[in-house]
């Protein structure tokens, strides 16, 4: 009799103990998949922000690129837009590569490569996009910023992710 109660306690036991175990393990996953989650929505926001700097600095539209910058610049007063409508004629003729150095979900780096409709020749530029804290919108860290800073000292032998290929015709 003494031994089935120590038994029963036993067995009881050690389903609580699986059971700890089994809820411990889902919360840990469902933990880890929402980290995922956030972080798959931080890359959507970033790449998308990314590409629309793009298409403002084909523009080089002043009030567009002023949205999606840390810091407000004066590009060129006389202009509001240079060269109005002009990423609406890319059709696709771009690259654009987003570089993950996993320093934070807040922080990427971009390559674009382009031909611009405007002058009529490729063209590219570097982009360091990062999540603004008073806003939480993704903008570009500074103007100019791959002409100041080498984005492949940086990324050193990471391998980028096309966020967009080519489409068409290289000019």
């Amino acid at each position: 009799m003494k031994y089935k109660r120590t038994l029963g306690y036993l067995v009881g036991a050690i389903m609580a103990g699986g059971l700890i175990v089994t809820t411990l393990t889902a919360c840990q996953s469902t933990k880890s998949e929402v980290i995922d989650n956030q972080k798959s929505i931080n890359i959507k926001a970033a790449d998308k922000a990314a590409l629309e700097y793009m298409k403002a600095y084909i523009e080089l539209d002043n009030k567009k690129m002023n949205e999606l910058h840390i810091n407000e610049y004066e590009f060129l007063k006389e202009y509001n837009v240079t060269y109005p409508g002009a990423s609406d004629k890319l059709n696709g003729r771009y690259e654009l590569f987003r570089y993950d150095l996993e320093e934070g979900s807040n922080e990427f780096y971009y390559k674009a490569r382009y031909y611009h409709p405007g002058t009529g020749g490729k063209s590219s530029v570097e982009l360091k996009m990062i999540k603004d804290k008073k806003d939480g919108k993704w903008k570009n860290y500074g103007w100019a910023w791959g002409d100041t800073h080498n984005l492949e000292s940086i990324v050193g032998d990471k391998k980028p992710i096309q966020v967009h290929k080519w489409e068409g015709e290289r000019e």
